[in-house]
């Protein structure tokens, strides 16, 4: 059995040589791939004929028979909704993620490059993500909405510091593909999902903290959904454009008005020399700090 002549694209990528196929026979102590074939395979299974296989295509053969494969694909509007919608591709993320040569050139058989292209793109939008919001930890889910649900809901488990018996709270809304992947993926964590209509329970809790002042603001009550595109426009501003494209008409911008029962403030009157010096006590002793901050309470209802 001799090695065949391979056209230069399968060459590239089907081995061994021929140098290689003698040091591996030395090895198994075979003369040629026929002895070592008479030895491995039993007679009573192996082909003796000659397979009937065309002559390996050309690379760019066999690419334009995969475009002529494909153009028989019919594009048509997708009606199954669910998340499932048109989208619009920016040409500069089209030419630079999607057709980045550097990314779908693959230069070994073994690791194609498209798979490093992806990590890159996960690392650059988990960045702009990152940019975006200013928070510390930010996810880098590009598959679907479910997994970006689930790997969400396993940093919160976590990373939050909740009682052992604690529960994922799912609003009725959510898409039923995104709710499957997140009940099997908390099943490991040992989490119940409880799905409930989160609008037939209005209560809320909003804080305000403006560290500069030492001032920190909690209200309480039950929130509602508010159509006001007068106020809309008087409270829109340079911050909220980063989140709603649309501006103050974006149909995803929304105005809570809240039934305030309960409110709290803290105005902490110490400098931050003492603040830390009370603090530090605090955790030596275990007792709460004195004094740090004034504190009401208002009980509107």
């Amino acid at each position: 059995m001799s090695t065949p002549t391979l056209p230069e694209f399968a060459g590239r990528h089907i081995g061994p040589r021929e140098d290689d196929l003698a040091g591996m026979l030395k090895v198994v102590g075979r003369a040629s791939l026929d002895d070592l074939v008479d030895t491995a395979v039993p007679g009573g299974i192996r082909f003796r004929g000659d397979l009937d296989v065309a002559p390996a295509e050309s690379e760019a053969a066999v690419l334009t028979e995969l475009r002529e494969v494909a153009a028989r694909n019919r594009v048509l509007t997708s009606m199954i909704g669910l998340g499932y919608y048109g989208t619009r591709t920016p040409a500069v993320i089209q030419r630079n993620v999607l057709e980045n040569p550097a990314w779908y050139t693959a230069y070994t058989p073994y690791q194609p490059e498209i798979s490093q292209g992806r990590l890159e793109a996960l690392l650059n939008f988990q960045t702009v993500v990152g940019d975006l919001t200013g928070l510390d930890t930010a996810g880098a889910s590009l598959l679907d909405e479910g997994t970006a649900a689930a790997e969400a809901m396993t940093l919160m488990r976590r990373s939050a510091k909740v009682a052992a018996d604690a529960v994922l709270l799912v609003d009725e809304g959510v898409f039923p593909q995104t709710l499957a992947v997140l009940r099997t993926r908390a099943v490991p964590l040992g989490l119940p999902v409880v799905v409930a209509d989160l609008t037939a329970a209005p209560d809320v809790n909003v804080a305000y903290a403006d560290p500069d002042s030492d001032k920190y603001v909690s209200v309480s009550g039950a929130a509602r959904i508010v159509e006001d595109p007068v106020k809309k426009q008087e409270l829109w501003g340079p911050a909220a454009a980063a989140w709603f494209p649309g501006g103050a008409e974006d149909p995803d911008l929304a105005l809570v008005a809240i039934l305030v029962a309960e409110a709290d403030y803290w105005d902490v009157k110490a400098n931050k020399a003492v603040q830390i010096f009370k603090l530090a006590k605090a955790a030596i002793t275990g007792e709460p700090p004195a004094d740090l901050a004034e504190h009401r309470r208002l009980r509107m209802r």
